[in-house]
């Protein structure tokens, strides 16, 4: 928490008012919220959760109504798939300022982490109503119509998502997971690499054009290599990241994909799972392969695009498409 400057007042004054009932300098409160709300979604692009919270919950202190750290708050909480937690955060943003279209998007996120589509769809068309150029709302949304398995729906809101935001990596990947499923692998190839030259530091960007390139043909390591030393191989998903470079095995895999929040274990039980039957179909293996991906189907991880995608290779594997 930050520093409560009335407390320190208060030792050489203790006959001051407490914090509730006295507050002297509101304006001077806001700014170091504001300051702490800016703090707060830096830790958040760099990935470091806790210091966010950190940052958020001193701006809420010092300025309970300010909307926009409820709702930064909430996505940390989906960083950390503490989905009923984000919720809460959202519909406390929402309840201050109705009309906060990012706070909508948030909630849309944590309803998909749950596994509620539909709710996450109305969410992100009301963010959309709200804020017609908000970029990721579209990507978000784009999500869910393809863990729906509306391709063509989920095309059309990445494309959107690239018009408005042109370095939103991860509609770049996205859309390339649309053509992965769809065995169009040289457009999965093109999206992925761009998502890569737009943030080269996501591991899930790295690891969707490994595999693009490798269902082509072409399975290159030397990128996933060159950037080990800027990735942080201990934090999911690095640990993919050493097995499909052949340093782990997939005991190891899996057991780093184990995780106390039950959420984030099931997402990455199900992506670990995935991983494991893509090196088993590069090497030929098709039945361990599709016993591999009826493990993620196993998991119940319907909100992860391995899940789809999983589902798409069965698929293809039945019909002796492989």
């Amino acid at each position: 928490m930050g520093w409560d400057w009335l407390a320190s007042v208060r030792v050489y004054l203790p006959s001051l008012p407490s914090y509730k009932e006295y507050d002297p300098f509101p304006a001077y409160k806001k700014k170091i919220a504001w300051a702490s709300q800016r703090r707060g979604l830096a830790f958040l692009h760099e990935g470091n959760y806790d210091r966010a919270l950190e940052a958020y919950d001193d701006a809420i202190q010092y300025q309970p109504d300010l909307a926009e750290a409820f709702s930064n708050r909430g996505c940390v909480f989906i960083e950390k798939a503490e989905y009923d937690r984000a919720i809460q955060d959202c519909n406390r943003a929402i309840g201050i300022k109705p009309d906060l279209a990012r706070a909508l998007c948030n909630r849309g996120t944590a309803y998909l982490g749950k596994g509620d589509c539909e709710r996450a769809i109305q969410d992100h068309d009301q963010a959309i109503r709200l804020k017609p150029d908000l970029a990721i709302a579209f990507n978000n949304r784009g999500s869910v119509f393809l863990l729906k398995r509306d391709l063509e729906r989920a095309v059309q809101d990445y494309d959107r998502a690239i018009e408005l935001q042109p370095d939103l990596a991860m509609a770049f990947r996205d859309r390339g997971i649309v053509a992965f499923c769809d065995h169009r692998f040289p457009q999965a190839k093109k999206d992925c690499a761009e998502a890569v030259r737009l943030d080269p530091k996501d591991s899930h960007n790295l690891i969707w054009l490994y595999l693009a390139n490798a269902r082509d043909g072409q399975p290159d390591k030397t990128q996933l290599e060159g950037q080990l030393t800027t990735l942080d191989l201990a934090k999911w998903p690095g640990p993919a990241i050493e097995f499909l470079l052949g340093s782990s095995t997939r005991e190891a895999l899996l057991a780093a994909s184990h995780d106390e929040n039950l959420y984030k274990e099931r997402e990455q039980r199900c992506a670990a799972h995935f991983f494991i039957g893509q090196c088993e179909l590069l090497k030929g293996d098709l039945l361990q392969a599709a016993s591999s991906f009826r493990k993620v189907i196993a998991s119940g991880a319907t909100n992860c695009l391995e899940y789809v995608a999983a589902e798409a290779e069965l698929q293809d594997l039945n019909n002796g498409r492989q």
